[in-house]
């Protein structure tokens, strides 16, 4: 697998992970808001029900406040638990999210590293080249001074200069 690749997948699933985190955020302050009005709602219930308590209170009318609080009081309860579970599930998104993004850093890293070496062999290659070039022209430069270069050219041989041949005599000079 190349490693861009790696990095757009991570990447992607950082995302995800990102979207995901924001999304139960969202439903987790949905469930709270949800339990608050529940628990506000239980105690104006309350209330109202005291206040009626001192007075007198038929039969029918207790039951009926005793089922609406035993309704509320479930519904309070099941929005905790609600409110519980998106926590935990929250939770666990971050714990993912914090997982891929070290996992992302890590490939990025992997590549920075690479695009080093990579540039450390291309700068080696190219520092090997100079050097040769100028072993090779230093080489020339010491047979020249030496004489040995004269030596070396085969006699009326043809030179190219600018953009024309033409034939030089013995002693190397154009005629």
């Amino acid at each position: 697998m190349k490693l861009d690749v790696l990095r757009r997948y991570r990447a992607q699933l950082e995302e995800v992970a990102r979207m995901d985190l924001f999304q139960l955020r969202q439903e987790l302050q949905d469930s709270e808001a949800r339990a608050r009005l529940l628990d506000e709602h239980i105690r104006l219930t309350t209330d109202a029900y005291l206040a009626k308590a001192g007075g007198v209170v038929a039969l029918d009318e207790f039951l009926v406040w005793q089922s609406s609080f035993q309704a509320g009081t479930a519904l309070l309860a099941q929005a905790r638990q609600e409110e519980v579970r998106l926590s935990k599930a929250w939770d666990q998104k971050q714990n993912e999210l914090r997982e891929a993004m070290q996992d992302r850093r890590t490939v990025d890293r992997l590549a920075e590293r690479m695009r080093q070496q990579r540039q450390l062999v291309q700068d080696r290659f190219d520092q090997m080249e100079m050097d040769e070039a100028a072993r090779r022209a230093r080489a020339s430069q010491d047979r020249l001074a030496a004489g040995e270069l004269d030596g070396d050219r085969p006699r009326g041989h043809a030179v190219a200069r600018l953009g024309r041949r033409e034939r030089v005599d013995d002693a190397g000079r154009l005629p």
